[in-house]
């Protein structure tokens, strides 16, 4: 929904300081779930958490207070957004736009300051009768990845692939297409692509590249990359963002 108002006071005011990164974000979760909760507190932390339909993946979003231009927030708040209506307000946003957000427990407002200036107020969706549970696997191993080749070999590989397996070992991350084995990347300690890996021995499993192509978008404007990594369990991605957030993913393995 549209709506041309006048401002209102709400008890939070956000304006975020990098609108490159939240058109990134909107985009890729946008491409995985239909909804998003966002959670912020009063001592200075926004989290966003995502669901695909299927429950196969999920998307966790962190920006602390340094993250925006302005944080105002009188109490803490918990609200829900579809992502089809937050991909209708950043649609034509640009780079250099200012973008914020007001909400209070019924309503969220977003201001898209530009040339015209846009606001579109949409109702704060009913949250979930149950918690989000809060993952706990034990990894047998992590690997510490350059962002820019992971994202190559993503990209690359989730356009021909619908499976990619994912082998760890103490030297080496490999991404290979699942079915035909026949095309593969190699992150290795000796083309500087790995940065460090804590796996004792050889891990891998299957994951489906539909889940994984939108997330090459989110590694592209990381500033660093984990890999968790085991048999039978989901896949962990960890992201870092500029000043100090971070993105998790999980991606439950192939069935």
């Amino acid at each position: 929904m549209r709506e041309f108002i006048m401002s209102r006071e709400y008890p939070v005011s956000l304006v975020f300081a990098d609108t490159k990164t939240l058109l990134s974000l909107v985009d890729a979760i946008s491409s995985l779930a239909d909804d998003i909760y966002i959670n912020i507190s009063e001592e200075g932390l926004l989290k966003i958490i995502a669901i695909d339909p299927a429950k196969v993946s999920m998307i966790e979003v962190e920006f602390p207070q340094e993250s925006f231009l302005e944080y105002k927030v009188q109490r803490p708040l918990r609200v829900g957004i579809s992502t089809k209506n937050l991909s209708t307000a950043m649609e034509d946003v640009k780079r250099q736009n200012r973008v914020s957000l007001q909400a209070d427990e019924e309503n969220i407002e977003i201001m898209i300051e530009g040339i015209p200036r846009r606001r579109f107020l949409f109702r704060s969706l009913e949250l979930p009768s149950e918690e989000i549970p809060k993952l706990e696997i034990e990894y047998p191993g992590k690997a510490s990845v350059q962002p820019d080749p992971f994202a190559s070999a993503l990209s690359d590989l989730t356009a021909i692939a619908n499976y990619i397996t994912f082998k760890l070992d103490p030297n080496m991350l490999e991404l290979r297409e699942a079915d035909t084995q026949k095309r593969y990347v190699r992150l290795t300690r000796e083309n500087g692509s790995l940065l460090e890996s804590t796996a004792s021995e050889e891990v891998s499993a299957d994951y489906d590249a539909s889940y994984l192509s939108p997330i090459s978008k989110l590694v592209k404007i990381s500033t660093a990359v984990d890999v968790w990594l085991g048999s039978g369990i989901p896949l962990k991605l960890e992201m870092g963002l500029t000043p100090s957030g971070k993105i998790i993913y999980y991606l439950a393995p192939r069935a």
